[in-house]
C-alpha cells in the first residue's frame, strides 16, 4: 500500500508532539488482562508506537498495523526487538484464530469500519482495549479555542477529525456498538490527569493532526505558525489542559474465547 493517507505528512510531527498515554493506562491493562509476558498484542491504527512501544515489555510479540507508511517508518526507528509493522488497513488483518491475546486500538477507531473489524477480531483477538481522549468542547479551554479560530481563518469550517467526547461519533455509542458485538458490554474507565503546554509544542502538535498537516497549510504553513504563536502570547505560561483518558475494555472468559477458536 503506498498511496497517501489523510494523515501524510504528519508522522515526524506526530512522533514528537502528540503526548503518550500515562502509566495508569498500562497499569490497567496489565491488571485487567493478566499480561505477563507472553502472548502476543495486535495494536491497530498504531500510528508512531503510543500503545504498542510501553506495551511490548508485557508480550512475547507485537503486531503493529497502520495505514501511513511515514507513521511505520517513525515507528520503526524506535521499535523494540519484538515488534514488527505491517502496512494495512485494520479491517484487513488476517491471522490464525486466537492469534492474540489483545487488541488495542488508541485514537483511531473512529477513522475504521467498526462493525467488520470488530467481526473479524473477534475469532482473532481474545481481548480489545479501546483508548482515546477526546479535544476540548468549545468554550472549555479558552487557550485552545483561540488555536482553533486560527485553523479556521486558515483552512475554513470544516475539520478533518475530532471528537469532543472519544466513544461515540456520527451518533453512535460505541458502548452500544461493543455490546451488540461478540465482544460484549464493555468496562468503562477513565484517566483524569493534567496536561502543560508550551506554545512551540502546541504548534507541533496542530501539525500532527490531519485537520492542520504540513500539506493542508503549504506555502502558506510559516504565517499560520506565527499566527498561533501570536495569538496565545496573550495567555498565561504554561497552558494547562485537564484531560480525560477514556477506555474500553472487553474481557471474555477462557471458556468463552476456548470455544470460538
Amino acid at each position: 500500500m503506498t498511496g497517501e493517507t489523510i494523515f501524510h505528512g504528519t508522522a515526524w510531527y506526530y512522533a514528537r508532539y502528540r503526548p503518550g498515554y500515562p502509566q495508569e493506562l498500562f497499569d490497567l491493562l496489565r491488571g485487567r488482562f493478566e499480561l505477563d509476558g507472553t502472548g502476543r498484542l495486535l495494536d491497530l491504527g498504531c500510528g508512531t508506537g503510543q500503545l504498542a512501544v510501553p506495551l511490548a515489555p508485557l508480550f512475547e510479540e507485537v503486531v503493529a498495523i497502520d495505514v501511513d507508511a511515514g507513521m511505520l517508518a517513525e515507528l520503526n526507528a524506535v521499535a523494540p526487538a519484538n515488534l514488527r509493522t505491517v502496512q494495512g488497513r485494520a479491517e484487513d488483518v488476517v491471522a490464525p484464530p486466537g492469534a492474540f491475546r489483545l487488541a488495542t486500538i488508541g485514537r483511531a477507531f473512529h477513522w475504521m469500519d467498526r462493525r467488520v473489524l470488530l467481526a473479524r477480531l473477534d475469532r482473532i483477538a481474545a481481548g480489545l482495549a479501546l483508548v482515546g481522549d477526546g479535544q476540548p468542547a468549545e468554550g472549555e479551554l479558552p487557550w485552545w479555542d483561540a488555536v482553533q479560530e486560527v485553523v479556521r481563518e486558515f483552512l475554513g469550517p470544516r475539520r478533518r477529525a475530532g471528537t469532543q467526547g472519544y466513544f461515540s461519533h456520527s451518533g453512535e455509542l460505541w458502548t452500544e456498538l461493543l455490546a451488540d458485538s461478540p465482544f460484549g458490554a464493555p468496562e468503562e474507565h477513565e484517566i483524569v490527569l493534567e496536561r502543560e503546554w508550551d506554545v512551540e509544542r502546541v504548534v507541533g502538535l496542530l501539525h500532527s493532526t490531519s485537520f492542520a498537516s504540513p500539506p493542508l497549510l503549504g506555502d502558506r504553513m510559516a504565517e499560520f505558525d506565527d499566527t498561533v504563536r501570536a495569538r496565545l502570547a496573550g495567555f498565561e505560561q504554561p497552558l494547562r489542559e485537564r484531560v480525560f483518558v477514556e477506555v474500553l475494555l472487553c474481557l471474555r472468559p477462557a471458556r468463552d474465547w476456548a470455544g470460538r477458536r
